[in-house]
């Protein structure tokens, strides 16, 4: 609960399945959507937590299968690689390019100069 509301912000609407520390949340935020995973429901209309654990199995198994490990110091720079590979693991072209691409857009311009200044 304390890194919950250290980094969820109280106007959020929150989803969970319905872990039973996950029960202090309603007051907390704005609405607490829970899916009743124990009675085999998953969705409930706009409602459900498997987008977030299919993240979070990217996540894991590219941890263990491609770094074996992580610290916590770098954590976040792990998370912001995945969260970039989830966000673009509909592109036609391959991340390289994408990347390529971002890099072209992000450079700064070069400015000729005349000579002698």
């Amino acid at each position: 609960m304390p890194e919950i509301q250290r980094y969820v912000d109280p106007s959020s609407i929150v989803y969970t399945d319905e872990l039973k520390s996950y029960d202090l949340l309603g007051g907390l935020y704005q609405q607490h959507w829970r899916i009743p995973h124990s009675l085999g429901i998953f969705i409930q209309g706009h409602v459900y937590t498997n987008t977030a654990e299919s993240f979070f199995s990217l996540v894991k198994g590219g941890i263990w299968g491609t770094y074996r490990g992580v610290s916590t110091r770098y954590l976040q720079n792990y998370l912001d690689e995945y969260a970039w590979r989830w966000n673009h693991k509909y592109d036609r072209r391959s991340m390289f390019e994408t990347i390529l691409d971002q890099v072209e857009k992000d450079r700064p311009q070069l400015v000729a100069r005349p000579r002698g200044s």
